[in-house]
């Protein structure tokens, strides 16, 4: 039973990690700031564990009471992990206005001390206290510690998986953490006295079952975080996303909303009626309709890639307007694709494929008998200001590249500004496409001052006919305006772009969230 206690408790330690960072994604983003102050506080509690476990196990008399001392900290660790998780959201909530005065890291460090920092104390408190068990003489202890670390690191290894892979897409963040902390409850009854066995039984059978009552009627939920009505709270192997419906009255057409990160919607459709099946493919926001530009471009594609499918809004819109079309989806996340089925609606065209797999890992095989693509979207984030950095590197342009068909363009919105503090961002992403891409044009949507964080337009084009393709579309005036929305894109001049401080990313130096933050630190 000590080795069964020494596996699950190191099982814990990593899926409170891991349970930990996606279940506060949706207020805090998964960058890397954020992850390290969850780190820091799970490193710090397992620290404190470890040496006060130590302590703690040399003062116990005898092994009985080192068993009872395990027995504490096991159920102490269940207990703290099942009631704090209760209030997650609620904790998160108020963490999301702390991070707006003092930053990210500071205010997801916050939240995980309150959720993952006892726990952590506790958990790593088991290690000592079994080793001390374990241990009958000095001439084998270095034996017995090499045996109980191989068995912590074998329950790391296993909580990692099975948590990933098993628990968050099957059961839900939330209830697997609650499910963990309930387990351990249950495993620290064997390590009690004989005498108080029955006791302890009682106890935590009736603590168990206020608990799930109390979870199942007073636990908080995200609905606090949100305007409008949460739909539903979903996870998936990759992502915690919640569907959110703007505020309507019966019978108005209202938006309908995914969101997979701090104060902002990565997709959406407007709905029609109540029914899923209501939801419109209409782009609804600016750089989608903008989008559209390319058609202008290339009116008739015969093949297009979209990286991306989230709720498939804009992969449907495309099926519409380019029937002729092959079109290839590119979505890392099924469980996206299942959402989009389930909330939005979504059957899959004749002409569309869809591709379960990174956008990145598609690119690097594009060019393996695939048809060159006319037309390319990149409509991936994973956050709401940067594309995953591996698509925006020089190795993926360049693969981009070899993707296209004579002539192709390809198409990207980039939230960044022109001028001030966060420009160099987009100067890095044009000078690195510009190793790859012969001519680009850079477009903005929206009249605002150029140093205010905006969506800007990329298109560019790797050979002579792309590029009097779109010189022609452009003409002399610069402006492409699209009046079935209405959307107006304005050329803009590459003395217009501030070029100070950027640089060519690439796949082994690709600082893309140090060249976000000052974005991240206004409101956009």
């Amino acid at each position: 039973m000590i080795e069964v206690a020494i596996f699950f408790a190191n099982a814990a330690i990593l899926a409170l990690e891991i349970v930990g960072g996606r279940s506060l994604t949706p207020y805090f983003g998964s960058s890397a700031e954020v992850w390290a102050g969850i780190l820091a506080v799970v490193l710090a509690g397992l620290a404190i564990g470890y040496r006060a476990g130590g302590i703690f196990a040399d003062r116990a008399k005898n092994e009985q009471r080192l068993r009872t001392l395990l027995a504490i900290t096991l159920g102490g660790a269940g207990i703290a992990i099942a009631t704090t998780w209760m209030v997650a959201d609620a904790f998160a909530i108020v963490g999301t206005a702390l991070a707006q005065s003092a930053g990210l890291t500071v205010g997801a460090a916050m939240v995980a001390l309150f959720l993952l920092f006892p726990a952590s104390i506790l958990l790593a408190a088991v290690s000592p206290i079994a080793a001390k068990i374990r241990i009958r003489s000095l001439a084998d202890s270095a034996s017995v510690v090499g045996r109980l670390s191989a068995i912590a690191a074998i329950g790391s290894v296993a909580g990692s998986l099975i948590t990933g892979i098993v628990l968050i897409p099957n059961v839900g963040s939330k209830e697997s953490i609650i499910g963990i902390g309930i387990s351990l409850i249950v495993l620290a009854i064997p390590f009690s006295t004989k005498g108080k066995r029955v006791t302890m039984t009682t106890l935590f059978v009736f603590f168990i079952g206020a608990l799930i009552s109390t979870h199942l009627v007073f636990a908080s939920s995200a609905a606090g975080a949100v305007v409008g009505t949460l739909v539903a709270d979903i996870d998936t192997r990759y992502n915690r996303m919640w569907i959110i419906d703007a505020p309507h009255r019966d019978g108005e057409t209202y938006l309908r909303l995914v969101r997979t990160d701090p104060n902002s919607t990565q997709c959406g459709a407007l709905m029609k009626g109540n029914a899923p099946t209501d939801a419109d493919e209409t782009p609804i926001f600016q750089y989608t309709k903008a989008f559209d530009a390319v058609f202008r471009v290339i009116p008739e594609p015969e093949h297009i890639l979209i990286i991306g499918g989230c709720n498939y809004s804009y992969p449907r819109h495309t099926a519409r307007i380019a029937p002729k079309a092959t079109i290839d989806v590119v979505e890392l996340d099924p469980g996206m694709t299942a959402m989009a089925e389930r909330w939005f609606g979504f059957v899959r065209p004749p002409t569309m494929n869809i591709f379960h797999a990174d956008g990145r890992t598609f690119l690097n095989e594009a060019g393996d008998g695939k048809k060159p693509y006319d037309i390319v979207f990149i409509d991936a984030y994973n956050s709401i200001l940067s594309i995953p950095y591996q698509l925006m590197t020089q190795e993926a342009f360049e693969k981009l590249r070899h993707s296209l068909a004579p002539g192709g363009i390809v198409v990207f919105n980039i939230i960044g500004t022109f001028e001030g503090k966060g420009s160099p961002y987009l100067g890095s992403v044009l000078s690195t496409l510009r190793t790859s891409f012969t001519h680009v044009e850079v477009f903005r949507i929206k009249d605002v001052p150029l140093s205010t964080t905006q969506n800007i337009v990329v298109m560019a084009s790797a050979d002579e006919m792309g590029r009097e393709l779109l010189t022609h579309a452009i003409g002399e005036s610069g402006v492409l305006t699209l009046t079935q929305y209405p959307v107006t894109l304005r050329q803009m001049s590459n003395e217009k772009i501030n070029s100070s401080g950027a640089l060519v990313l690439t796949d082994n130096y690709a600082p893309v969230e140090a060249l976000t933050k000052p974005l991240r630190e206004r409101r956009y």
